[in-house]
């Protein structure tokens, strides 16, 4: 585990249709009755407890949404003193937070739990420390 620094983007809680700017061209995931979902990110709400997104380039920003019926509750994080894309009037306030960055993996063999993801699928962690423990995830990498 190592530990980074950047820049929180508090959205507050949001019609998904205002989020549309921010989450266009970024990929996401989320589950719901239909399954595990990875990829383009809905147009609506999906019936969903929280959606990660983030963006292509490695310093892309990572969103975390809370969805609640057609709303969602957010925050992104990026590089230092890097600007939200697509985030112009949807930022209540911003701060610099630590951040834990780990490795995450599915279920292992042994645990004998039905999971979703491929077996060899690998989620880079972004756990904000302070406040309170917040997670962004994206696909990881194997070393």
């Amino acid at each position: 585990m190592t530990t980074d620094t950047r820049t929180l983007h508090v959205l507050g809680r949001r019609p998904w249709a205002e989020l549309a700017p921010l989450l266009d061209g970024l990929q996401g995931a989320w589950a719901d009755l239909d399954g595990w979902h990875t990829g383009a990110l809905p147009a609506a709400a999906p019936l969903a407890t929280h959606v990660w997104a983030w963006g292509e380039a490695g310093d892309g920003p990572l969103v975390r949404l809370r969805v609640d019926g057609p709303d969602a509750i957010g925050s992104a994080l990026t590089p230092v003193g890097a600007s939200l894309p697509g985030g112009e009037g949807l930022v209540v306030t911003t701060e610099t937070v630590e951040v834990d960055v780990a490795t995450g993996y599915p279920w292992n063999e042994d645990q004998r739990l039905s999971a979703a993801l491929p077996r060899d699928s690998i989620w880079e962690l972004h756990v904000l420390v302070d406040p309170a423990p917040v997670t962004f995830v994206r696909p990881g990498h194997r070393a």
